[in-house]
């Protein structure tokens, strides 16, 4: 029941928010005059508190229908554009049991496209467009949340629900991508998450070693291919020298004896043509946190390529040295395939 002002009753919170006292008889029956004077903004001995603070102070007190009142009050008598509108646009959406509700949580993801309540509206509209059966609303939905807002609390979760969704619907990249998000984002505490999430991603390791095993059998093809009097690979490029290649710790390979130049006329330094590829993101900020993190963990990351965004290690002669730091990856709970290094 929508609580009414009584008159004369309306105060001004140093926001400039005109908001309405609750009437006695509502803020009783949901639990007393405490609450009266909680809903009206002020607190015995205490300064104005915002109309955002108070609703959620409401909800978390489970007092959803004071709460529900409140919000009311504040979008009847507040000008959108003034701050706490937009909260209080989201909490009447959540609270109210009707379908307007999910008009007011709709309004807020377009009237509202950067308020830090929009990523849990749009979690929140993707949540009732599975339950109907819209997967494919939802999943747009939840791309915009990985998109735009993976930072937030809602983040990775929506990011692990968009990978399963793309799973199901066959979409190998946009899934392996989504899962590597939420991964990545996931705080370390939420283990069951974490664990789910990485079990449901168990197809992606599969996806991209068939990716890898792909890439590697055509570019064997095309060398192949080649005429037999051909001149050999300048210093630095594919094929050359790679039986006697040697690895440095950081992935840069060189030949033995040569140093990192090689004498004119001597021999040409091995190819590095592996690499390992940890992650591919639709974002380059994303793709930049995850090198950041590799390279504080002593790994020589770099972004490669154009979107989607590649976070790769090290560049590497003999395949199985790639594979040796790809398991290292692994065992520290990032995901890693060897792939062809793109070139420099």
């Amino acid at each position: 029941m929508r609580a009414h002002a009584t008159d004369g009753a309306h105060g001004v919170t140093p926001a400039g928010i005109r908001t309405r006292h609750i009437g006695k008889a509502a803020a009783y029956a949901a639990g007393g005059f405490g609450l009266m004077v909680l809903a009206a903004g002020r607190l015995p001995g205490q300064a104005s508190v915002t109309p955002s603070a108070r609703i959620e102070s409401l909800v978390q007190a489970g007092q959803d229908s004071v709460a529900l009142a409140v919000a009311d009050s504040v979008l009847a008598d507040t000008d959108p554009s003034a701050a706490g509108y937009a909260d209080a646009l989201y909490w009447r959406g959540t609270l109210r049991r009707s379908p307007d509700a999910r008009l007011d949580l709709i309004r807020l993801t377009v009237d509202y496209p950067t308020h830090p309540r929009t990523a849990d509206a749009l979690y929140a509209l993707a949540r009732q467009d599975l339950a109907s059966g819209d997967s494919d609303l939802a999943l747009r939905r939840m791309d915009r949340i990985v998109r735009d807002f993976m930072p937030t609390g809602v983040g990775p979760r929506a990011a692990a629900d968009a990978g399963r969704l793309h799973l199901g619907k066959g979409r190998m990249e946009a899934a392996c991508a989504a899962f590597d998000s939420a991964l990545v984002h996931l705080p370390e505490d939420q283990v069951e998450l974490r664990n789910r999430t990485a079990y449901d991603a168990r197809p992606c390791e599969r996806w991209k070693d068939a990716q890898a095993d792909s890439i590697a059998a055509a570019a064997s093809a095309t060398k192949q291919g080649k005429p037999a009097d051909a001149k050999a690979p300048s210093a630095g490029s594919r094929g050359a020298g790679r039986a006697n290649a040697t690895e440095s710790p950081g992935g840069d390979s060189s030949t033995p004896g040569s140093g990192r130049g090689a004498r004119a006329g001597g021999p040409s330094p091995p190819a590095a043509r592996w690499t390992v590829q940890v992650a591919a993101y639709g974002t380059r900020s994303e793709a930049d946190r995850l090198r950041a993190r590799l390279v504080a963990l002593g790994y020589e990351a770099r972004v490669a390529l154009e979107s989607p965004y590649r976070v790769r290690v090290g560049r590497f002669a003999a395949r199985q040295s790639a594979a040796d730091v790809a398991t290292k990856l692994k065992r520290q709970r990032f995901t890693a395939i060897v792939v062809e290094a793109e070139r420099p």
